[in-house]
């Protein structure tokens, strides 16, 4: 149970005072200091086991109010010792035996040479019987059955009452109302801590018993306690007067019985009147709120209404505008999570009426799960007046089938901006989609067309050069040739140098132009096929630039259509191109996997690398050469690279 702040600090003030008290009588027992023991001389003395009960109760009390952890382990076994002393002094007052418990630690022999026949250091039949109580209640307090709660409330009652009749009893001087037995007299002292105690502890259940009276909030609450505590003074005050008057014959009885009288009424009836009118400020306060309150539910209830007319007509102009049409329109009642559909909605999502709930989570589980996120928030979002509700999705028929929808909605809102309905219209956009999916494709499809178109092109114009190189300027140059071995065997010798020189240059270009000849030439491909290709290719590397390439490959070469078989090997030139050129690299691995249907080419080497971002920037002809021929035969690729750590290229190809 939480405790508010204000009965947290009557708590701690009773457990502060009960523990003082009791440690302030335990040190007048240990040095003999008489009015620490009685405070009034004359009177009865507070034995020490009282004081440790005191003392106990004190530490029960502070952890209570503090909600310590140590309360759950120290409370039970303080309480029962509370209660061990009780029942042991009460057991020994009613059966007349001795345990010597009232002796164990200090006896009480003033009170013995006093009075006959009692036991010195015993607790009064009144005091065993409160802590008894008191024991019991603090083992009993705060558990789940109300039922128990409430009995241990009433117990603290009970202590209260006992000990504010032992006070009466001091206070009238009337001893039967503080002695229950010829034996032994309950302390003064002892029945003011025991009434501070038992009223902190009702404050742990504050709601409860006769606590509650006083706790609560109602207009009968404050009444009791503005009138209670000065009647009480007021009481206690006059009879006090009364005795006195009547001891010292200031006043004859019956003049004093009626003076009493007339104050007690004069008094209560200023009380009262004081009383009412500060109840009649409180009652006008309550009763100007609720013509307010009033006032405003008519204003709302008005507002409301007209809301609601708007948004008829505006529901009717929507029904006129969409019959005939494949528009849907649906109202959603926020606070009661209530769907309304027409016989549209229930056909644009496939739905059985009978087999729809009507509540929003129904409508959110035909959601296709990777938009159910989006159309959610959209929601949110136009409930909160962030954005205006205007979405596409998917959804999920029963029959698994996928359409898409097209929603928008307007909301209706109270005074204070809270959305009340949301309003809308939904209709079928699949066919829209699937033909804009069908445009997609076929422009995607038109400009493969068109790369292809552009990469045939190229391997034409390679050919042509190619066949340009090695059918005429090499016929040119080997003529040339033999036209300087015929100067050779005739002239000089500075231009015999000349001319060997000159052959030599002649036949370093014709094999040049011979070996860029094969590589433009698609023929070697086709007459060698694409592994012997790619294996010349290698070995050519390998004897010219000094770099150590690697081919390996799997499966049916065969398979592969003759359109990728030259994109392979073009990508393939290309990337050793660029690494040859740019990357440092000391060696290179081609991975070529052929499978039923798919192709897999990985390409990497252990150059420099570079920059991914930048390698995806325009101006890398090497590079922009490979993403045209991949995407011209629909294939992907995925580039992995940083500085200092390579080029990993991997590629796929379907067919």
């Amino acid at each position: 149970m939480k405790l508010t702040p204000s009965y947290t600090i009557y708590i701690r003030s009773a457990a502060i005072i009960s523990l003082l008290g009791g440690l302030a009588v335990m040190t007048g027992w240990v040095f003999n200091i008489e009015i620490l023991k009685t405070v009034f001389r004359g009177f009865v003395s507070m034995k020490f086991n009282t004081s440790i009960c005191f003392v106990l109760s004190g530490i029960i009390l502070f952890f209570y109010s503090d909600r310590s952890r140590a309360a759950s382990v120290i409370l039970p076994f303080l309480s029962t010792l509370i209660a061990l002393i009780g029942i042991i002094s009460l057991a020994e007052d009613i059966f007349g035996f001795n345990t010597g418990l009232d002796e164990l630690l200090f006896a009480d022999k003033n009170t013995k040479s006093a009075i006959a026949f009692t036991y010195p250091g015993r607790l009064s039949t009144i005091a065993s019987f409160s802590f008894t109580f008191l024991g019991f209640s603090f083992l009993l307090l705060n558990r789940k059955n109300k039922k128990i709660n409430v009995a241990v409330q009433y117990a603290f009652h009970s202590v209260s009452l006992i000990s504010i009749i032992a006070i009466c009893g001091y206070l009238y001087n009337v001893p039967s109302l503080y002695k229950l037995s010829f034996l032994t007299s309950i302390a003064l002292p002892t029945s003011v801590m025991l009434f501070i105690l038992s009223i902190g502890a009702s404050f742990i259940n504050s709601s409860l018993g006769i606590t509650g009276l006083f706790t609560n909030h109602r207009l009968g609450n404050i009444m009791a306690r503005r009138l209670f505590p000065p009647f009480v003074v007021l009481i206690f005050l006059l009879s006090f007067l009364r005795l006195e008057s009547h001891r010292y014959n200031v006043v004859s009885v019956e003049f004093g019985g009626a003076l009493f009288t007339l104050s007690f009424l004069l008094i209560s009836l200023l009380l009262i009147s004081i009383t009412a009118k500060y109840l009649d400020r409180i009652d006008l306060k309550r009763a100007e709120a609720e013509m307010a309150l009033t006032e405003i539910n008519k204003n709302l209830e008005q507002l409301v209404d007209n809301r609601t007319k708007e948004l008829q007509v505006i529901t009717e102009r929507l029904s006129l505008a969409t019959k005939g049409s494949k528009i849907g329109i649906w109202d959603w009642d926020i606070p009661n999570n209530k769907l309304t559909w027409d016989d549209k909605m229930y056909h644009l999502y496939g739905v059985i009426p009978s087999n729809f709930s009507g509540a929003y989570e129904a409508w959110e589980n035909l959601f296709h799960p990777d938009d159910k996120s989006v159309a959610v928030k959209a929601i949110e979002q136009a409930l909160s007046g962030e954005k205006e509700f205007d979405i596409e999705f998917r959804i999920i028929w029963p029959d698994h089938s996928i359409h898409y929808i097209k929603a928008n909605a307007l909301i209706q809102r109270d005074h204070t901006g809270k959305a009340l309905r949301m309003i809308g219209t939904s209709w079928d956009i699949t066919e829209q989609k699937e033909q804009q999916e069908r445009l997609r494709r076929i422009e995607e499809q038109h400009q493969r067309e068109i790369l292809k178109a552009a990469i045939n092109g190229q391997e034409q114009e390679r050919d042509y050069i190619s066949k340009e190189l090695h059918d005429n300027i090499n016929q040119i140059l080997t003529s040339a040739n033999l036209y300087l071995g015929l100067v050779k065997a005739s002239d000089q010798t500075k231009t015999l140098e000349a001319v060997e020189t000159g052959q030599l240059h002649i036949k370093t270009a014709i094999d040049e132009i011979q070996k860029l000849s094969r590589s433009m030439s698609i023929h070697q491909l086709k007459d060698l096929g694409i592994l012997a290709s790619m294996e010349d290719l290698k070995d050519k590397i390998n004897f010219l630039r000094g770099c150590k390439v690697k081919f390996i490959h799997s499966g049916n070469a065969d398979l592969i259509p003759p359109d990728i078989s030259l994109t392979i090997f073009r990508i393939s030139q290309e990337q050793l191109d660029n690494i040859i050129k740019h990357s440092r690299a000391s060696s290179a691995t081609i991975s070529l996997d052929i499978e039923e249907n798919k192709i897999l080419l990985h390409i990497s080497d252990n150059g420099m690398g570079a920059n991914l971002i930048e390698t995806k920037k325009p101006g890398g002809i090497g590079l922009s050469n490979i993403y045209n021929r991949i995407h011209a035969y629909n294939g992907n690729i995925e580039l992995r690279t940083s500085p200092g750590k390579g080029f990993d290229m991997r590629i796929e190809f379907m067919y």
